[in-house]
């Protein structure tokens, strides 16, 4: 039995105010500007370490099989078929002397959420059959005799059952098993059989330990840890995994909970089925084992690195349908980070937002895609619900040189996606947020904006912190423009004199505003409660404005995208697209304002 360990590390969000710049130019002067705060400064990194330590599937082929926002009446939940029960055992004792709230926190509502989003997705191909769920005991010893008969002389100890680096699978779960005295062939005796998990498909860990080399980064900053622990010999499934949340990062705090649940949840999936060992037990749809390895191997031209592709079929189908590609063989795997990160997530640079890449950044909420839903078709295992998906819109359309070149392509889609002038304020890849550009650690020496933590565009709380002129609602999108403040006089006549009143917006056009598109889909635009036109790549001059320019305007697209959702659609909740409401994990309905509750 073999596992690998995924650590993941989101720094914490901080949030300052834009504060409102007036110039009076009779009676005073004030001029005060500050930019929005780097949303959680702003990576979440996984990396990995080693630790010692069931019906097939037909195909699908529509990955855009979507509930429409727009629609009524009931929404589906749950994948049909058999739900996968993951029962959590919790060894958090340590947790509980030092600080109660927090165990409490993670036992009643981050796992138990974080199952219940992720089960919900998905039903199982091997569920356990006829009882409890009995684990295999492991050998420590063969003999094998001149017959070539194999006998097991010594089984591992209970204290050598590690799921974790500070977990164990308590005994009750094993199974009996055959041990032998190696005195001559066939004296054995079997041992005890537990008494195993009822009503569960897969028992999962779950720890809190502080070790400094795990739970690496700020007091307050979300990691954890997870991977597999035990597999069904006969499909090769896993049925017994872990996760271990770091204790400075479980936090009661509402905002906080999305990403505590994506964390926990990119945890689960590695020990689901995103770990490189488990991909040689995999079956095809025919129920046989692949042929050979799924994961090719060669030098990217571009980089001269090595690069490995995972190409399973739904995989394979998922990628040349998203890049509009046709000759893509399967997924770039990540070529960059340590020894658990390198080779065992998404390629950061093609799939950015995605729930298992290797990074993790900005405000936004991970995504659970059709990729990953793919490759757990593909496992021969599950057969993934795909309308229930998050929205990966990065790179989608981009062309089969924007998979070769990354950021390097000379094609308008690497504009599109990353960002050429570090430091830079811009708008993140999907318009949602403002955001800086930065040099992304895993993305090939690429740069890509991450959201500022107070700037996210659909977000109401943020219309409290007064930034003027900005729209913060279901509506918004986000506006890169250029650096000239806006500036805006009115005069006004009294008993012979003329007063000029002369406001300063030194924000700019750098932000947030309300968009809608007409019947014809025309683009329109909220300026200062004025609706403009706003045609793709216009700059525009706001109306009652002495100087400032309002643009670049966006494309035709986002009434496809982001706006055709009726305003019906959060990104807070979820991402609209194709007038269908994407869920986040936690949120589920037509709308995805309906909040998922454990049971």
């Amino acid at each position: 039995m073999s596992s690998r360990t995924c650590l993941r590390v989101a720094t914490a969000v901080s949030t300052v105010v834009v504060f409102l710049s007036l110039v009076f130019s009779v009676a005073f002067l004030f001029l005060g500007s500050s930019n929005p705060v780097d949303a959680a400064g702003a990576a979440s990194v996984m990396a990995h370490d080693d630790f010692i330590g069931h019906r097939f599937l037909p195909a699908h082929e529509d990955w855009n099989n979507e509930t429409g926002s727009r629609k009524t009446g009931p929404a589906q939940f749950s994948a049909e078929g058999h739900r996968m029960r993951i029962t959590p055992v919790y060894q958090i004792d340590e947790l509980r002397s030092t600080s109660p709230q927090k165990a409490q926190f993670l036992e009643e509502v981050v796992i138990p959420l974080s199952i219940e989003s992720l089960t919900r997705m998905f039903s199982l191909r091997y569920p356990a059959q006829g009882g409890p769920l009995l684990l295999q005991r492991r050998c420590r010893r063969t003999l094998r005799w001149s017959s070539g008969e194999v006998e097991c002389s010594e089984l591992a100890s209970e204290a050598d059952q590690v799921c974790g680096s500070s977990g164990a699978l308590p005994s009750d779960l094993f199974d009996e098993a055959v041990v032998c005295s190696g005195s001559r062939p066939g004296d054995c005796k079997r041992t005890a059989r537990g008494a195993g998990a009822n009503d569960t498909d897969f028992v999962l860990v779950v720890t809190s330990s502080g070790d400094d080399a795990e739970c690496a980064g700020s007091e307050d900053s979300m990691s954890a840890q997870g991977g597999f622990c035990a597999r069904d010999e006969e499909s090769g499934r896993p049925v017994a995994g872990f996760v271990n949340v770091c204790p400075g990062g479980i936090t009661s705090d509402q905002d906080r909970l999305g990403k505590q649940v994506d964390l926990a949840v990119h945890e689960i999936l590695h020990a689901l089925v995103f770990e490189p060992t488990l991909w040689g037990y995999f079956r095809d749809a025919g129920g046989n084992a692949y042929d050979g390895s799924p994961v090719t191997m060669d030098v990217d031209p571009v980089t001269g690195r090595e690069r490995r592709v995972l190409t399973t079929p739904k995989v394979k189908d998922f990628v040349r349908q998203h890049f509009n590609c046709t000759s893509l063989d399967g997924a770039e795997l990540e070529n960059e980070g340590g020894s658990g990160t390198q080779w065992s997530h998404w390629e950061e640079s093609l799939f950015h937002d995605e729930i298992m890449t290797g990074l993790a950044s900005g405000s936004g909420r991970s995504v659970l895609s059709n990729l990953t839903l793919a490759l757990m078709e593909d496992s021969g295992w599950y057969l993934p619900e795909y309308s229930f998906a998050g929205l990966l819109k990065f790179g989608r359309n981009a062309g089969c040189d924007f998979v070769e070149k990354k950021c390097e392509s000379e094609g308008p889609a690497a504009k599109e996606f990353f960002c050429y002038g570090s430091g830079e304020t811009g708008c993140t890849p999907n318009l949602l947020s403002l955001g800086r550009c930065e040099p992304n650690p895993l993305a090939n020496g690429c740069s890509i904006v991450k959201g500022f933590s107070n700037a996210q565009c659909q977000d109401v709380r943020n219309m409290e912190k007064a930034v003027p002129l900005h729209v913060f609602d279901s509506s918004s999108l986000c506006v890169k423009g250029d650096t000239e403040p806006w500036v805006m006089q009115t005069s006004r006549g009294h008993r012979g004199s003329v007063m000029t009143t002369t406001t300063t917006y030194p924000s700019g056009s750098n932000g947030c505003f309300a968009f809608r598109c007409s019947d014809d889909g025309q683009v329109l635009v909220n300026i200062h409660n004025k609706e403009v036109a706003c045609e793709s790549g216009m700059d525009l001059k706001p109306f009652g404005f002495a100087s400032g320019t309002f643009g670049t305007c966006p494309g035709p697209e986002v009434c496809d995208q982001q706006l055709s959702c009726d305003g019906l659609c959060n990104a807070l909740e979820g991402y609209c697209d194709r007038g269908a409401c994407h869920c986040h994990l936690g949120f589920w309905g037509h709308h995805c304002d309906q909040k998922i509750v454990p049971l």
